[in-house]
């Protein structure tokens, strides 16, 4: 998405170093969100917070991936909101606003890298545990989480995905496989 935000905006070099700022960013966004889930779970042991931060920030292969172009950091952000959205609704309890942003950061996974579908078993699970500790104050919650979710996929499929050039109804980021290089996806999906 930063790619397409970017490439007639500017120059291959400039293209290129505001996709590795992106990077970055999102990076230092993981970090931040590990900091954050540590302060759910640990909330009288702020050392452990800002260890969870630093152990994230400075994981050899975690900056490498982090440092170069490609869809992996964006898929890591998401993932960590989703994360820390599912423990913040679980120990504080029932939110709409917390469950809206869930359902919409569970929808993006996917879209950001096929990879990001891993984590909706864990939704599932979230959803039947979240139910089970609120009962009835829960099930809003779970139901604004999931509408959020349906709608942000219909949103991405039938306007944005169009806009940015991966056509209607594309809720997965594919890379694309020529026939020679192995499975050619088109066949796959014909």
């Amino acid at each position: 998405i930063p790619y397409r935000a970017v490439r007639a905006l500017a120059s291959l070099p400039s293209t290129v170093m505001a996709l590795r700022l992106a990077n970055a960013i999102f990076a230092a966004a993981v970090a931040a969100l590990a900091v954050l889930t540590a302060s759910l779970l640990f909330p009288r042991i702020p050392l452990l917070w800002w260890t969870a931060g630093v152990l994230v920030a400075f994981q050899p292969v975690y900056g490498d991936v982090s440092a170069t172009v490609n869809n992996d950091t964006l898929v890591n952000v998401i993932a960590a909101l989703t994360l820390f959205l599912m423990l913040r609704l679980l120990i504080r309890g029932p939110s709409l606003g917390f469950a809206v942003a869930l359902g919409v950061a569970v929808a993006l996974l996917p879209i950001a890298k096929i990879t990001g579908f891993a984590l909706w078993p864990a939704f599932g699970v979230w959803i039947l545990i979240f139910l089970l500790r609120y009962r009835t104050q829960g099930v809003a919650t779970c139901v604004a989480a999931l509408s959020a979710s349906a709608v942000a996929a219909l949103i991405w499929c039938f306007a944005v995905s169009p806009v940015v050039g991966w056509g209607r109804g594309a809720l997965v980021n594919v890379h694309p496989v020529r026939s020679g290089a192995g499975t050619d996806i088109q066949s796959l999906t014909s």
